[in-house]
C-alpha cells in the first residue's frame, strides 16, 4: 500500500538541542576492513552496531533524514541513560551495500543488530532530553523464543487477494481540524510486465468524504503500485493520474531494495527500501528521493499477533523534508494482515513533492 499515511515526528538528532551538525564533531578512526567486518551480520542481514564490555556502543551506519552517518555512544550509570558521544558521515557506502543500517524513525533511534559478549542482539533507544537516551526496548536476535510473525507473507497475502477496509479520519487541514470516513481498497494483483520484467499490477484507493470548517470535502484518490512477484516488494508505484488533496499532482516512484521484513519479533526494525521521485513515467525529471522503513512492536490488544508500522519519507532534491506517511499493519501467526491505522503529513511549501504545497496532518484509523 503506498498511499500510507500520516503522524508529525520530531526527528531524533534534531531534537532537544542535537542538530545534525553535531554528526562532525569528532572523527570515528575505523578501517575499511573493521566496518565490513561489523557489516557481516548474516544472520540478521543488518549492519551490525558493537556494544564494548565498558557499554560504548559504536554504531557503524545510521540512516537520518535521508543521509547516513556513524556514531559513538556511551551508557552512563549514574543516569541510566544513553550518551550522544561523536559522529560523522559515512564517506564509503559501498561497504554498506550487502546490509541493512540502524535508523531513525521518529524519535527512536532502532538498532537491528547489536554485537555484545559474542552475541547478537537488538535495541532501541529514545531520545529524552540534550544528548541523552534511554533504552526504550532490546533482547536477543533470531532466537525463536518469542511471538514471530511472517510480513512477507501478510503482504503477499494482500497482494494476491486484495483488501477493502474502512476508516474514519481525524487531524488538520490548512490549521482547520479536519473529521470523516472512508474505504480503502486494494484490489488483488495480476500478472503483467514492466519495462521488460515480470510484476504483480495492482490498483490502490481510497474514497472518502472529510469535514473542514464545516464544509464537505469529496476525495477519490487511487495509483497503480507494480511489485515484484517473487518477493511482493515494491518496484515502481505511478501516480501520473493521481488527485490529492492539494490538487491533481503527477508524480512517479522508482524502489530499490534493501532489507525488506520476512519473519520477525517485537523490536524489529530497518530500512526496507530506499526511492527516487519522479515528475512523471518518463523518468526524465527527478523531483526527490525517500526511504521506507519499518518497525515492529507488540500488539497491546492480542498475544497471537504483532504490529508492523511502515514509514515512508519523502524530500526534495535539497533533502529537505517534504512528506511523511505511515501505515500500521496488524499480522498475526498464520500470515494474515490487516490495516490497524495510518497517517499522511504534509510539510507544505514544495510544489514539486508528491502532495504539493498545501500543509496536511491527517490520521486514518481502519475498523
Amino acid at each position: 500500500m503506498k498511499k500510507i499515511v500520516f503522524l508529525l515526528v520530531v526527528p531524533l538528532l534534531a531534537c532537544s538541542g542535537i542538530a545534525s551538525a553535531s554528526l562532525t564533531d569528532g572523527p570515528i578512526a575505523l578501517s575499511d576492513s573493521e566496518v565490513q567486518q561489523l557489516s557481516s551480520d548474516t544472520t540478521n542481514n543488518a549492519c551490525a552496531a558493537t556494544l564494548s564490555p565498558a557499554l560504548t556502543l559504536h554504531i557503524p551506519i545510521v540512516s537520518y533524514n535521508n543521509q547516513y552517518y556513524q556514531a559513538d555512544f556511551q551508557y552512563d550509570f549514574n543516569t541510566q541513560s544513553v550518551v550522544f558521544l561523536d559522529g560523522q558521515p559515512v564517506s564509503n557506502l559501498s561497504l554498506f551495500t550487502g546490509c541493512s543500517p540502524a535508523i531513525v524513525i521518529g524519535a527512536a533511534l532502532c538498532l537491528p543488530a547489536v554485537t555484545y559478549n559474542g552475541g547478537y542482539y537488538w535495541a532501541s533507544l529514545t531520545n529524552t532530553t540534550g544528548y541523552n537516551f534511554i533504552v526504550t526496548g532490546d533482547g536477543p536476535n533470531n532466537t525463536g523464543g518469542g511471538l514471530e510473525v511472517n510480513v512477507q507473507a501478510a503482504l503477499s497475502s494482500i497482494a494476491t487477494k486484495g483488501l477493502t477496509q474502512d476508516f474514519t479520519i481525524s487531524g488538520s487541514y490548512r490549521g482547520y481540524q479536519a473529521t470523516g470516513s472512508g474505504v480503502e481498497t486494494v484490489t488483488p494483483g495480476q500478472a503483467t510486465t514492466l519495462n521488460g520484467a515480470p510484476v504483480l499490477s495492482e490498483t490502490e484507493a481510497y474514497n472518502a468524504t472529510i469535514v473542514v470548517a464545516n464544509r464537505n470535502v469529496t476525495i477519490s484518490e487511487s495509483d497503480v503500485a507494480y511489485l515484484d512477484p517473487a518477493n511482493y516488494n515494491f518496484v515502481v508505484v505511478d501516480d501520473s493520474s493521481y488527485s490529492s488533496y492539494s490538487g491533481s499532482i503527477t508524480y512517479y516512484t522508482t524502489y530499490t531494495t534493501v532489507a525488506y521484513p520476512t519473519t520477525v519479533q517485537a523490536g524489529a526494525c530497518g530500512l526496507a527500501e530506499t526511492t527516487k521521485l519522479y515528475s512523471d513515467p518518463s523518468m526524465a525529471s527527478q523531483i526527490g528521493t525517500g526511504t521506507l522503513s519499518y518497525s515492529v512492536a507488540a500488539d497491546g490488544l492480542s498475544t497471537s499477533t504483532l504490529l508492523v508500522t511502515f514509514v515512508s519519507d519523502e524530500y526534495d532534491m535539497n533533502n529537505t523534508h517534504t512528506v511523511e506517511e505511515t501505515v500500521v499493519y496488524r499480522v498475526d501467526t498464520s500470515g494474515n494482515g490487516s490495516l490497524v491505522s495510518g497517517g499522511r503529513v504534509n510539510y507544505g511549501g514544495n510544489p514539486n513533492s508528491s502532495e504539493g504545497t498545501t500543509p496536511y496532518d491527517i490520521t486514518f484509523t481502519f475498523e
